[in-house]
């Protein structure tokens, strides 16, 4: 005689949510020339509404243009080196314990202070622009990228190339 379990109930089952843990090293690399972005989080466990993503960099790399997300926040934190981050009129060099949060609608742009490594932790809330990330990964194959290419996948998320100042 099989013997049935009286604590479950009947009905439809419901997923139990599961913690997300990325030991270092782990998670999905993006290499964007000498930059690499590994994905820490998607956006697939948040409901799309955070990503998490890491940079580093032995020294200098490409920076982006100065522009403008129409659609999501972005935030920088400095882990280890220094990151020049402008946003808005404001330029910093921003050193490890540094967090700068970038709302919808302020220029910004950010590279390497130094020749020095540099690691930083980047927040994308929604989490839709690890999309471009991975759309503009090939662009650096063959050297620097493109503006109007960049410029082009831009748009695509939203995101508009200013000049700053």
């Amino acid at each position: 005689m099989a013997q049935h379990d009286s604590s479950r109930t009947s009905g439809p089952s419901v997923a139990t949510p599961q913690a997300n843990i990325v030991l270092p090293g782990e998670g999905r690399v993006i290499e964007l020339g000498s930059l690499r972005m590994t994905v820490k989080e998607s956006g697939g466990r948040t409901r799309g509404t955070l990503a998490l993503v890491e940079f580093s960099a032995a020294g200098a790399f490409h920076s982006p243009p100065p522009h403008i997300h129409r659609e999501h926040e972005e935030g920088f934190y400095v882990l280890d080196g220094e990151l020049e981050l402008t946003a808005g009129v404001e330029t910093i060099r921003a050193k490890p314990g540094t967090f700068v949060m970038v709302p919808i609608g302020v220029a910004h742009t950010f590279g390497n202070a130094t020749s020095e490594p540099v690691r930083f932790l980047a927040t994308l809330s929604p989490d839709h622009y690890v999309h471009y990330f991975e759309e503009i990964a090939p662009l650096f194959a063959a050297g620097a990228p493109d503006p109007k290419a960049v410029a082009a996948i831009m748009a695509r998320y939203a995101t508009e190339v200013v000049s700053l100042g």
